[in-house]
C-alpha cells in the first residue's frame, strides 16, 4: 500500500538511482506479504526478507529463492550478493555436477531435501539450505542516522561498500535465535 507524502519523491530517487535495492515479505496474501514499491515490483532489485523458523524458535535454515506459482522471487541476501560479486565476474550459475544446484564462485548450494537430517518429512518448499553462520565481533560496522545527519562519519566508509538501511531498537524485538557453528563442531545459538 503506498502512503503519502514523498511517495512521488521516493519514485523519482529510485527511478534515478538503480543501485538501490529494496525487500519485500513474501506472503500468498496481502495481509500477509509487504510488497515492495510499486515502481519496483518486478524488476531485479527487489528481494524477499522473510526467514524460516525451526519449531523450537532457532533459525537454522536461508533460503534462497521464493515463488507464489506466478512469480520467482529471490532472497535479499542473495540479491546483495550477486550485485557485489558480479563486479568481479562471479555470476550464479548451475553446479556442474547437478543442475539444480546453484554455484556462486566456490560456494555450492545445494537444496534442503525433505529429508535431510533431521529435517525429515520438513517443508522444503523454495530453495532451503542449512546456514553456517560465522559471527565475528564488528562483522558489520553501524552508523547511527543520527551520525550521518551530524556528519560524523568518514566518507571513504562508504566507497565501494553496499549500504544497508534499516532499524536497530530493541522496541522492534526483531530479535531471532540462530544455530552458530564453533571450529571445534560445538554449536550454540544465540540471539541475533
Amino acid at each position: 500500500m503506498e502512503v503519502p507524502p514523498g511517495r512521488l519523491e521516493l519514485n523519482r530517487i529510485l527511478v534515478a538511482h538503480p543501485e538501490i535495492m529494496m525487500v519485500l515479505k513474501f506472503g500468498q496474501t496481502e495481509i500477509e506479504g509487504i510488497p515492495a514499491p510499486a515502481i519496483l515490483q518486478g524488476s531485479t532489485r527487489v528481494g524477499f526478507t522473510d526467514v524460516l523458523v525451526d519449531a523450537n524458535g532457532v533459525v537454522r535454515r536461508g533460503l534462497l529463492f521464493l515463488d507464489d506459482g506466478t512469480t520467482f522471487y529471490q532472497s535479499f541476501a542473495f540479491l546483495l550478493a550477486t550485485k557485489y560479486l558480479e563486479r568481479e565476474g562471479r555470476v550464479p550459475r548451475p553446479f556442474e555436477e547437478n543442475p539444480d544446484w546453484v554455484r556462486l564462485g566456490k560456494t555450492v548450494f545445494r537444496p534442503l531435501e525433505s529429508h535431510d537430517g533431521s529435517y525429515v518429512d520438513a517443508d522444503a518448499q523454495g530453495y532451503q539450505f542449512l546456514l553456517d553462520l560465522d559471527r565475528r565481533e564488528n562483522a558489520f560496522p553501524t552508523i547511527s542516522l543520527g551520525a550521518v545527519l551530524a556528519g560524523d562519519f568518514q566518507p571513504e566508509w562508504f566507497k565501494d561498500q553496499m549500504v544497508l538501511i534499516g532499524v536497530v531498537a530493541e522496541g522492534e524485538k526483531d530479535f531471532l535465535y540462530v544455530t552458530m557453528w564453533s571450529g571445534d563442531g560445538v554449536s550454540a545459538s544465540v540471539r541475533n
